[in-house]
C-alpha cells in the first residue's frame, strides 16, 4: 500500500490552499405598503433561505366521548364546549342485525339508530367549525 506524504499537498497533486468562506445568502426582506382602494398591492421580496430552527408544539387532546367536551380549540384557539355531530356507524347497523336475528319484531331491531351512545360522536369546535376529533363506537 502507497503512503501518501500528508505534509507536502503539493507534491501529492492536490491544492495547497483552503476552500473559498461560505457566505450566506441574503434573508428574505418585506417591504411593506400602505393599501390604496382601487390598486393592486406589490409586494417586494428577495428570496433567500430563512434562518433554520424547529418549533414543536405539542397539544394534549383529552379523551373525546360521545357528550360534548371543554377543550381549546387548536384552529383558532378558543376555549369552547365542542358540538357534536352523531352518525350510525358499524357498531349501530351490527347491534340492529343481532336484535333482528334474534326475534326483534315490531321494529326493536331500529333502536341502536336513536341511542346516541351506539353512534360515532364528530366533535366540531362552535366558532371556527373545525372538526377537532371523532369518537367511533367501533
Amino acid at each position: 500500500m502507497a503512503e501518501v506524504d500528508f505534509n507536502n499537498f503539493a507534491k501529492a497533486g492536490l491544492p495547497d490552499q483552503n476552500p473559498p468562506p461560505y457566505q450566506a445568502p441574503p434573508y428574505p426582506t418585506h417591504t411593506p405598503q400602505t393599501f390604496q382602494p382601487g390598486l393592486q398591492s406589490q409586494y417586494n421580496v428577495t428570496v433567500g433561505h430563512p434562518p433554520t430552527s424547529a418549533v414543536f408544539v405539542t397539544q394534549h387532546i383529552p379523551f373525546l366521548g360521545s357528550q360534548p367536551a371543554s377543550i381549546t380549540c387548536s384552529v383558532c384557539r378558543a376555549q369552547v364546549i365542542t358540538r357534536v355531530d352523531y352518525v350510525s356507524g358499524p357498531a349501530a347497523w351490527l347491534i340492529c342485525f343481532i336484535i333482528a336475528m334474534f326475534g326483534g319484531i315490531f321494529g326493536c331491531c331500529l333502536i341502536p339508530f336513536c341511542v346516541d351512545s351506539l353512534k360515532d360522536a364528530y366533535h366540531y369546535c362552535p366558532v371556527c367549525n373545525a372538526q377537532i376529533g371523532i369518537r367511533k363506537v367501533m
